[in-house]
């Protein structure tokens, strides 16, 4: 462990930065009663219209570090809504892509432009310096946390 060399208390420092994390995660919570979704039916329905390719039930839950019986439940209603459906993969007869309706894009590209609207225009209220800042620090700080981490749990590398 490296000496202190910081007059902040890094222990209150990494409270508040955990705390702005989750105050950033919740405040998309602002368009789901809109949208007559779950949180994680947002999530999802982000994560498949990102990809823009049919996602694995499995993929999803990795991709958004959920447990699959959570990506399933959540599935499960985003199909009785009509706003997904399950495709044949190639190459896969085990596992079904996951993709939006015409129904689901025509409810929920809408919502997806007005949310990404609204992220860049929050971003536009930061500086050039401003924004690569905070990517380089955040960068800085997940590289150094990932070594840390392997060094205290070698187990897990």
């Amino acid at each position: 462990m490296q000496p202190n060399l910081h007059a902040l208390n890094l222990q209150k420092a990494h409270q508040d930065f955990l705390s702005l994390e989750c105050q950033a995660w919740d405040v998309y919570k602002i368009c789901l009663k809109s949208m007559n979704l779950t949180e994680n039916e947002l999530w999802i329905l982000l994560e498949i219209e990102e990809n823009q390719t049919p996602l694995r039930q499995a993929d999803i839950a990795r991709n958004l570090y959920l447990p699959v019986q959570t990506v399933n439940s959540a599935l499960t209603k985003l199909t009785s809504k009509g706003l997904i459906e399950l495709v044949s993969l190639p190459n896969n007869r085990k596992s079904k892509g996951v993709c939006l309706t015409q129904k689901g894009k025509a409810e929920f590209l809408p919502y997806l432009a007005k949310i990404h609207a609204a992220e860049q225009s929050a971003l536009a209220t930061l500086t050039d310096q401003e924004i690569e800042t905070m990517l380089q620090s955040i960068r800085r700080y997940v590289t150094a946390l990932e070594k840390n981490l392997k060094e205290q749990f070698p187990a897990a590398s």
